[in-house]
């Protein structure tokens, strides 16, 4: 049923419109809604502008008809409502129900073209009344109410809800909203955005008394992680997508960021082979929400898992991080779950000063042991190095839960717990696979990654994936491409950058093709490869 609804709201975004950026009708509609709890904007102009339908190469001559056909519909004089503004849609809830309602609003510029297009599309009937005209859409489910000027296409489980929405939108007077950002976000052109009022979703599922869907919803979503509105904003460019979030303004008051400490930048790796870096400085509010997922992911504690309460550590991080990961290596020690600690003819867990080198072992590596991507996926004890370094403030809190666990943890020290190694220096705990990077660390031997810039540290989060080549590591070379018949994923992408302030966050998903949009990159490789055909 879900499914449906947003099939056939999302179909509708294609034969309704918005904004007169002169009467503010659609905006004042918006604003004047206390219950908001989401709205979105797809930029149809653009799109379709972007998509360059008319040029997409390699597909049958009856499709680049169709989409000729399709492109030339789409103009305000053959539909008789705005298509020149982005297209909206907002999401209310009906106050004291389990309810809510979507509808999309737009403006008219021909009545008489109009009524005839949600015949002709929506199989609209039973036009009934005036300011608004009411009618109705058995085939669709969906309410529809205009005027001379405007429009809206609402739709409910309760029909009645929507009808009364309706008409007090029409009367209505313009909306004296303090809601900034949400205004922000009515003004915006991109090709894609959504706006999630946090407070309003959260008071939506926290009001449903029926146990059963309540669980439901939050078995699959952490209501949690709503604390504050938001806009998220999705822009297609020659060469990239790029992706924005702005947070409401309260955030930025509270969460006092500031960029990570340079000294992180030492903490990477000896060599540039790696396949993502990144540095962070995140408040403790927001850090404590993640920390237990970001050390449980990197460090195999195998049956001590269970036993130890991560959170505990918390109160010892001062909030800065870096984490790296390179190319998959022969692994540098035996990986074998049955031993918890390193051979101690090669190494002293307890001691580092009494490790022995042994300059011709296996356990050695240079830039000559990197596997290709075959191997990878054929052998499994090759290993993928990587190194989380994480800020310490309370260094007793840290000694105190690993002497808790019966781990000793010391400074200077090297300590190896089931093949993941730990090491605490300088007010800084390092975590990782990878014996040759803290041994450097832990002698002061290091030299920063030759790609780190001083602008990496100007912001509070910087990350960037090489995607081409994780996907080369991780993925096999007949899975990425049996995708596609004649690309594969890792020659479509190349990389993704992030970076945050204290508003929000930037994304950049770069493409190997530069000169070409990312949207036309996209349908040429559906149309190319059939993907619509083998999916429906």
């Amino acid at each position: 049923m879900i499914l449906r609804i947003l099939f056939i709201i999302y179909t509708l975004l294609f034969f309704t419109s918005c904004e007169d950026s002169k009467d503010k009708w659609v905006n004042n509609t918006i604003l004047s809604e206390k219950n908001i709890l989401a709205a979105s904007s797809i930029n149809i102009k653009s799109i379709l502008a972007k998509s360059h339908l008319e040029n997409i190469e390699n597909i049958p001559y009856e499709q680049q008809i169709i989409f000729d056909a399709f492109k030339s519909s789409f103009n305000s004089q053959n539909l008789g409502f705005d298509m020149d503004s982005p297209q909206k849609l907002f999401t209310v809830s009906q106050e004291n129900k389990f309810n809510a309602a979507a509808f999309l609003v737009g403006d008219i510029t021909d009545k008489n073209i109009f009524k005839e297009t949600i015949k002709s599309y929506l199989a609209a009937d039973g036009f009934s009344g005036e300011n608004p005209t009411i009618c109705f859409s058995k085939k669709y489910n969906v309410t529809i109410g205009f005027n001379s000027t405007h429009f809206l296409v609402g739709f409910s489980l309760d029909k009645n809800f929507t009808i009364d929405k309706i008409n007090s939108y029409f009367q209505s007077k313009p909306a004296n909203s303090n809601n900034q950002l949400l205004s922000e976000f009515l003004n915006k052109t991109d090709d894609y955005s959504f706006y999630i009022s946090s407070s309003n979703v959260v008071e939506f599922i926290n009001s449903i008394k029926i146990p059963f869907i309540k669980s439901k919803i939050t078995d699959y979503f952490n209501i949690n992680l709503l604390t504050e509105d938001f806009i998220l904003d999705l822009n297609f460019f020659n060469g990239k997508i790029v992706a924005n979030t702005l947070y409401s303004s309260n955030s930025s008051k509270t969460n006092n960021l500031s960029p990570v400490d340079k000294k992180y930048k030492n903490f990477l790796t000896n060599n540039d082979s790696l396949l993502s870096f990144g540095f962070a400085n995140i408040p403790l509010n927001k850090l404590e929400k993640y920390f237990n997922l970001i050390i449980r992911s990197s460090w195999d504690l195998e049956n001590q898992q269970s036993s130890l309460d991560l959170s505990e550590v918390f109160p010892a991080l001062d909030g800065n991080m870096s984490f790296s990961i390179n190319k998959a290596l022969k692994p540098l020690i035996s990986i074998d779950p049955s031993r918890s600690k390193m051979d101690k003819n090669n190494y002293s867990t307890q001691n580092p000063s009494s490790k022995k080198r042994v300059e011709d072992s296996e356990y050695n590596w240079d830039d000559d042991d990197f596997f290709q991507e075959e191997e990878v996926a054929e052998n499994p004890n090759i290993s993928t190095p990587y190194n989380i370094s994480l800020g310490i403030k309370e260094k007793q809190i840290l000694l105190d839960f690993f002497h808790k666990n019966n781990m000793e943890l010391k400074e200077d020290e090297l300590l190896d717990i089931n093949n993941t190694f730990l090491l605490y220096k300088n007010d800084v705990l390092h975590l990782s696979n990878n014996l040759q990077l803290l041994e450097s660390i832990l002698k002061n031997e290091t030299k920063p990654y030759s790609k780190i810039k001083e602008s990496h540290f100007v912001n509070p989060v910087y990350m960037e994936l090489d995607l081409e080549a994780i996907l080369m590591v991780f993925f096999p070379k007949n899975i990425l491409e049996n995708i596609g018949e004649n690309q594969n994923l890792s020659q479509i992408f190349s990389n993704i950058i992030l970076t945050s302030s204290k508003d929000g966050f930037h994304i950049e998903i770069g493409l190997k093709q530069k000169d070409k949009n990312a949207l036309q990159l996209f349908l040429e490789a559906i149309m190319e490869n059939k993907t619509l055909e083998n999916y429906l």
